[in-house]
């Protein structure tokens, strides 16, 4: 099973992981597989995934809701208002504070 652990500093907050059962979805996908094949290909895919993609798109979605729920970042981030300034794209959404 692969997954990111985002968990808050404080323990009042609720858990936020992203999780992929690699298991899973091979069985689902390829059900003619055996037990021994799948666990070779989901042991194999968990050591070599590379996380680098999911921690890009991560730090892209929280900086893009950090910005409409007019939250600042550390200064050692990349400027959320440069990055998001003059955006003219209107998807329909009001954006606040909640779910983002």
């Amino acid at each position: 099973m692969c997954y990111i652990d985002v968990r808050p500093l404080a323990s009042f907050f609720m858990d936020n992981n992203i999780i992929f059962d690699i298991r899973n979805y091979i069985e689902s996908k390829y059900p003619k597989l055996t037990l021994d094949e799948i666990d070779l290909i989901a042991s194999d895919i968990q050591r070599r995934y590379d996380y680098a993609p999911i921690e890009s798109q991560v730090e892209e979605r929280l900086q893009e809701c950090a910005y409409y729920a007019n939250i600042k970042l550390d200064d050692d981030c990349n400027n959320v208002e440069s990055q998001f300034d003059g955006d003219s794209i209107d998807e329909g959404l009001v954006h606040s504070s909640e779910g983002c």
